[in-house]
């Protein structure tokens, strides 16, 4: 066949039909180096014999060794791109001479690639495998190497479907390749020294005058011949070596091969020590003693040829050590010298998987360069010494395994066996046997072992078995079952192992096994132990849970109580700054009232302080319900003081809501402070209207009661004289889900915009800052009471409004008293002047702490300080901290909008007058702060 005219060797679609990835999935069948070793050897002694047969031998070892159907070696033709069958086996035979079915492209493939290729399909690109007899179904192909490059390509071939190659074919065949392809070149050698010798004898016929300068030449090209036949020699006893002796006794033989087929004086073999690094001298020739003791073990980070090759990767050839550039002045050198050595190459040895393994090295005592042909022969020997190495070090590794796994086994007595469930043979070791109560020389099979099984246990071991050999499982054995020993009445037995598959049918089943009726009688007996234990840890739980019950209810007081504190804390800044708003709204809209005649404008005026009056109770209300606003609390007559919400209850309820009061006529005076006690009233009636369908009955009811038990929910009282404000409603009752969350900040059940969620947990707020608490108390479908415990005035509350003064009625003094206003708000600054002008002082100004002490320490005359709390620079307790410094006489009053409990605390002995305020309250706290 020949090539089609414009055919390249690069293919269109080649992955499409390389599929030698598949090869890693496929199933591996286990390496079988004996036979592979066998077969090896037969083709190294089929060389020595008959060297020009290799290829022959060659392609029959890998039909045999690849399961192929037939194999074939193709070389190319002497300048050409026509690859011939140099040799062919199995049913592809018939072929031999002619050319490769694959028009040279396929082969030129794999020699491009230079590795071992899988393809399928291959007609579909190589017409020349087109209509093809016998076809070819699945070609494994590893490139032939000749002077250390692909040269052409070693065929294995399948032409039915039946069965694939797998990575352990291509091993073996790449492998096959290697070993050939050096004894072929030699063979070559051979035959190119012959031709030479028949083309030197028909120059002395034709020219006898240049008979002498021919014999000499015949001399010189005898003798190269014999030291390359030399080296071949070497070469094949090395290989024969290998197959047969044990590896620790072949590193000097190498290195013997090695310097013959070199031509060195001097050689070296080191492994590599992967945990440290260190290259590790096995063996060595032409050394100094001192320089063999230098190199015994090399630094791979040293200045060496050799950690250069290992590092690297690549042989190292150095042709001249003195002219080196790397090893000037190294001790490498030195030792060089010390051996009177001058050329070195060092080569390093790869495992079959590219693991650096360790080096050989070839040393001249004059500088050298090795030709290629040497190089060629040389890594035939050096992939030799690799796989002695891998050798030796991978039986090393199986001696260790297996003197693990023996200690391992004897040291927990576990006994071994192995089933057959083809044949149902049966192996036991001494420790099987023992454990059945059996001779250590009884002959055991699959009856003797089924008739010890307890009765009762045959039937879920006979399963595990079934599972076990089921191709469609994991393949793993593992039960644990009684057996009736001869000599030792009942034993437990666990056991487990692991079922061989081949071809979808169980051929091994490898297990241990271990007497555990000891641990079975101690589980027994744990049992039972477990059982009393467990009778004593349910009464344990039981008293357990209760504890737990009450930790639980100090807990849900303990959280309740932090979500108010944090709600309280960012209520309160709010506060600070709506309060400094409202103070600038109120003040100009009073101070406007007085001024403005018409009734349209004093309407307006009116809605402005209406509204405002509105917002500073929202925020009063919101600093209630977060425990932030101090409460003034003063005896209360509560049966009067809901009488006076008549008419505000009434517009609040309309009329679709019935009113019903009942109030105790012995009612205990209550210590609250009574403006908030009216908010309380109106937000319990509104949650009752709106939890009501009309025609229903809010009953508001007093009480005198006394609480003597300690309280377990958060929200109720402690023991105590109480006076109880009861709202009741016939609404639907409040759901268990529901009553949980009733007093949660901002939780609410009505609609978007229809309810702030604050009413409940406002009136918990104020409830227990006055020193009571809450009661819910409901049902289903008949109603629900809202109790509020507000404690008992056991002393007269002193009078609060002797000494205040109505603004409107102040007498106008004939000296005006000269005010100093400090508040970096510049609004909240210029309406507490105005308002201060209206009522007759003369107000100083000043934007900060700062301004007020320069204003001060110029001697003005000032008769009281009006400082605001909260300022950046100074805050107002710093302001009077100051003044009481300069002037300590000087009264100073505090405004504040931020109701903060412990700035009441740390200033008690100054006035504070809370934002926002009206005339009479800082016409009071002046004339207080003045007595």
């Amino acid at each position: 066949m020949t090539t089609p005219e414009g055919q390249t060797s690069t293919l269109d679609g080649l992955d499409d039909c390389v599929i030698t990835a598949e090869l890693a999935r496929r199933p591996c069948k286990a390496p079988d180096y004996e036979a592979e070793n066998r077969a090896l050897t037969a083709l190294v002694q089929d060389m020595t014999a008959e060297p020009r047969a290799v290829l022959q031998k060659c392609a029959e070892l890998a039909v045999l060794l690849c399961h192929a159907d037939s194999a074939g070696i193709s070389l190319p033709e002497c300048g050409d791109r026509v690859f011939r069958w140099r040799a062919v086996s199995g049913e592809l035979a018939a072929e031999a001479g002619r050319t490769a079915p694959d028009d040279a492209r396929l082969s030129e493939t794999v020699i491009a690639r230079d590795s071992v290729v899988l393809f399928r399909e291959g007609e579909r690109l190589f017409p020349g495998m087109t209509g093809h007899e016998p076809h070819v179904y699945e070609v494994l192909v590893a490139p032939w190497h000749a002077r250390g490059k692909p040269v052409g390509a070693l065929w294995a071939m399948k032409h039915t479907p039946e069965g694939q190659f797998d990575a352990e074919d291509a091993r073996l065949l790449q492998s096959l390749s290697h070993t050939a392809a050096g004894t072929f070149q030699t063979t070559e050698a051979l035959d190119q020294a012959e031709a030479r010798c028949m083309e030197l004898e028909r120059g002395i016929e034709d020219r006898t005058r240049d008979l002498s300068e021919a014999q000499e030449s015949a001399r010189k090209s005898e003798a190269r011949l014999a030291q390359e036949l030399e080296g071949a020699r070497q070469l094949q006893q090395v290989s024969l070596e290998l197959l047969s002796n044990r590896p620790e006794l072949l590193y000097e033989q190498i290195l013997d091969a090695a310097m013959a087929v070199m031509r060195s004086q001097g050689a070296s073999m080191q492994i590599l020590e992967p945990d440290t690094g260190i290259l590790k001298l096995l063996a060595w020739r032409g050394f100094h003693p001192d320089a063999a003791a230098f190199w015994d073990r090399v630094d791979c980070n040293s200045a060496s040829t050799c950690s250069e090759a290992l590092k690297t990767g690549r042989r190292i050839l150095v042709s001249d050590t003195e002219t080196c550039t790397f090893m000037a002045g190294t001790e490498d050198l030195e030792a060089y010298r010390l051996s009177s050595l001058r050329a070195v190459q060092s080569t390093p040895l790869q495992s079959r998987n590219g693991r650096a393994l360790g080096m050989v090295s070839t040393h001249w005592r004059e500088p050298h360069e090795p030709s290629k042909d040497d190089f060629s022969r040389f890594d035939v020997l050096g992939r030799e010494a690799a796989d002695l190495i891998e050798r030796a070090q991978t039986e090393a590794a199986l001696r260790e395994s297996e003197a693990r796994l023996k200690a391992a086994v004897d040291l927990v007595e576990l006994g071994r066996y192995s089933w057959n469930p083809q044949t149902n043979e049966l192996k036991w070791d001494e420790k099987c046997r023992a454990m059945w109560g059996l001779p250590t020389d009884a002959t055991v099979d699959y009856d003797t072992w089924l008739t010890a099984v307890h009765p009762e246990d045959v039937g879920a071991v006979e399963a595990a078995i079934q599972r076990c050999i089921d191709p469609r499982g994991d393949g793993v054995y593992d039960v644990e079952y009684r057996v009736l020993g001869d000599d030792r009445g009942e034993r437990w037995i666990a056991t487990r192992g692991q079922t061989q598959f081949e071809i979808d049918k169980p051929v091994w089943f490898y297990g241990v096994v271990i007497d555990v009726t000891d641990r079975k009688r101690i589980e027994k007996r744990l049992e039972r132990r477990v059982e009393a234990r467990t009778r004593e840890l349910e009464e344990a739980n039981n008293a357990l849970r209760s504890q737990i019950e009450k930790r639980e209810i100090a807990e849900a007081e303990v959280q309740q109580l932090q979500r108010l504190d944090a709600i309280g804390q960012i209520t309160s800044g709010v506060a600070h700054d709506f309060n400094n708003l409202l103070s600038v709204v109120l003040t100009n809209a009073r101070l406007l009232s007085h001024t403005v005649q018409g009734p349209y404008d004093q309407e307006g005026i009116e809605l402005i302080r209406s509204a405002a009056d509105r917002g500073a109770k929202l925020i009063a209300q919101l600093l209630a319900f977060s425990r932030q606003q101090r409460l003034e609390p003063d005896q209360v007559d509560l049966n009067s003081r809901i009488a006076g919400m008549g008419d505000l209850l009434g517009v609040t309820l309309g009329g679709t809501v019935q009113l019903k009061t009942i109030f105790a006529p012995d009612l205990w005076l209550a210590l609250v402070d009574p403006n908030q006690i009216e908010m309380i009233v109106l937000n319990l009636a509104i949650n009752a209207r709106d939890a009501m369908q009309p025609g229903g009955t809010l009953t508001i009811e007093t009480f005198n009661t006394v609480i003597e038990g300690e309280s377990f929910q958060p929200e109720e009282p402690s023991p105590g004289d109480y006076v109880v404000l009861a709202i009741k409603d016939t609404g639907n009752g409040i759901p268990d889900e529901v009553l949980l969350h009733v007093f949660e900040p901002f939780f609410t059940t009505k609609e978007p915009g229809k309810g702030s969620g604050l009413g409940l947990a406002q009136v918990f707020g104020f409830a227990k800052q006055s020193g009571g608490g809450v009661r819910i108390e409901t049902r289903l479908g008949e109603g629900t009471a809202v109790k509020v415990f507000l404690p008992r005035a056991r002393i007269d509350a002193a009078d609060h409004h002797a000494d205040s003064v109505d603004a409107s009625k102040r007498l106008q003094t004939t000296t005006r008293l000269r005010v100093l206003v400090v508040d970096d708000d510049k609004a909240v600054l210029r309406s507490t002047v105005r308002m201060l002008d209206v009522l007759g002082y003369a107000a100083v100004s000043a934007e900060s702490g700062s301004a007020a002490l320069r204003v001060l320490a110029s001697n003005q005359e000032i008769d009281l300080v009006l400082a605001d709390f909260a300022m950046p620079e100074m805050s107002g307790g710093e302001v009077a901290k100051a003044i009481r410094a300069m002037r300590p006489i000087l009264p100073v009053v505090l405004m504040s909008g931020y109701r903060d409990l412990n700035v009441r605390k740390e200033f008690n002995d100054l006035r504070i007058i809370l934002k926002p305020f009206t005339e009479n309250d800082l016409v009071n706290a002046i004339s207080a702060a003045l007595r």
